[in-house]
């Protein structure tokens, strides 16, 4: 086997971020990867190499920089201007990157893209096994490595800290492992990856998360409906049952955070609204509401509606503060900066479908990873995390790798 100097350094770029919560040293690794994704395209608008594909892309996302900026200016609520670069990256960084990568991995040898794949194959095959092994032993021991109590089960997040962590990690493998099933798709012991494919899924579910339950779902239906069918075209009809069964899990949830006593996501969507209302039409400005950088720089904004009031949203205790997306959103860039995040997640979203129409395995795990982020954003803090941006990366690995591809059936059937 050949080593190919770019294959080894995207396979360890990936690795390091998929396994970034695991090691506190490796906290800031997502910062570098977003300055070298930066430059990276820099240096190609100079050159006048960039895609025309992504264009629309860097507009929107440069108009909502100057919609941020422009909130700084006129509410004068945050005035530091290291907390206001810190939360474009912030804020930015999963679309910077998948922008940037998707350029490069464009153009990289597929061959070299493959390799990257069976690398990480196993790694991923090596701690879906270890870990199912400790999930059965967390049933019946206390190992240390839950994070709560759930449906009187410990929720497990094996060496990944959190269980939100640890159903990130989930996600991303399976892609890998899906994709596995493209890169070997001559192998007659393919059996074998479907075997893995299981057992992550049962961690995923061993979480205990709902958005664990309605991902392992999605995969379920996706699989079924793309690779053992053989489609690449979605059919409205067809997604209607699992958006149900979906709605149907998710409503215990929602009603525990909106309907009970006071929540910290109710509350910051509420208070997200209220800021959009408040600060219409620009919003409050970038490091002021919502976000990581908001709170360590301790935005007037949490005085003002009194946080310290309520469990999570304190200073003392502020655990839950950044656990949102779109409130954030809405509070920072107002309702026209939300409009605008959500035409962009809809042109990426577009831009999937057109590069995996002729496949249907490259769709699927695509697809199944930018829902799942999707559905993250409606209870985390999802674009704005390191796994977030690991994700988006994956994706943009994803829909490029068949590129150049000659071979005339790029369909696959399990």
């Amino acid at each position: 086997m050949k080593f190919r100097i770019e294959s080894i350094t995207f396979f360890i770029v990936i690795l390091v971020l998929l396994f970034q919560p695991c090691i506190e040293q490796l906290k800031y690794i997502d910062e570098i990867v977003t300055i070298f994704s930066l430059g990276y395209i820099v240096a190609m608008v100079l050159r006048k190499k960039a895609d025309k594909k992504l264009i629309g892309i860097m507009g929107i996302m440069m108009f909502m920089v100057f919609l941020g900026i422009l909130g700084n200016c006129f509410n004068k609520i945050q005035s530091n201007s290291i907390a206001v670069l810190l939360d474009i990256e912030s804020m930015f960084k999963s679309f910077i990157c998948f922008i940037a990568f998707f350029m490069i991995f464009k153009n990289m040898k597929k061959e070299d893209k493959e390799q990257i794949i069976n690398w990480l194959t196993i790694i991923c095959k090596i701690t879906v096994a270890v870990g199912c092994i400790l999930a059965i032993v967390n049933l019946f021991y206390d190992i240390n490595m839950y994070t709560d109590m759930s449906y009187g089960l410990r929720s497990f997040h094996f060496i990944f800290r959190r269980v939100g962590n640890f159903n990130n990690f989930c996600v991303r493998s399976l892609l890998i492992l899906t994709l596995s099933l493209y890169t070997n798709r001559d192998n007659k012991y393919k059996w074998k990856d479907l075997i893995f494919i299981v057992m992550n899924i049962v961690l995923l579910i061993s979480t205990l998360r709902t958005r664990a339950f309605a991902s392992a779902i999605i995969y379920c239906f996706g699989y079924f409906y793309f690779i053992k069918c053989n489609r690449v075209r979605i059919k409205i009809t067809h997604i209607i049952p699992i958006l149900i069964i979906i709605v149907c899990i998710a409503i215990p949830k929602i009603n525990y955070f909106f309907n009970s006593s006071p929540k910290a996501r109710g509350v910051l969507l509420s208070y997200g609204i209220k800021t959009a209302v408040d600060y219409f039409p620009l919003g409050s400005g970038f490091a002021t509401y919502g976000t990581s950088t908001s709170q360590k720089y301790d935005s007037e904004l949490y005085q003002k509606y009194n946080f310290d009031n309520y469990f999570g949203l304190s200073k003392e205790n502020g655990d839950f503060m950044t656990d949102n997306y779109w409130p954030a959103i809405m509070g920072e860039l107002g309702f026209i900066g939300a409009l605008a995040m959500l035409t962009m997640l809809i042109m990426i979203f577009i831009m999937i479908m057109k590069n995996t129409q002729e496949n249907n395995v490259l769709r699927f795990g695509s697809i199944f990873v930018y829902i799942t982020l999707l559905i993250a954003s409606l209870v985390s803090s999802s674009f704005f995390s390191g796994m977030g941006l690991t994700a988006m990366i994956l994706i943009a690995f994803t829909i490029t790798l068949n590129y150049n591809d000659t071979s005339k059936n790029n369909l696959i059937k399990e």
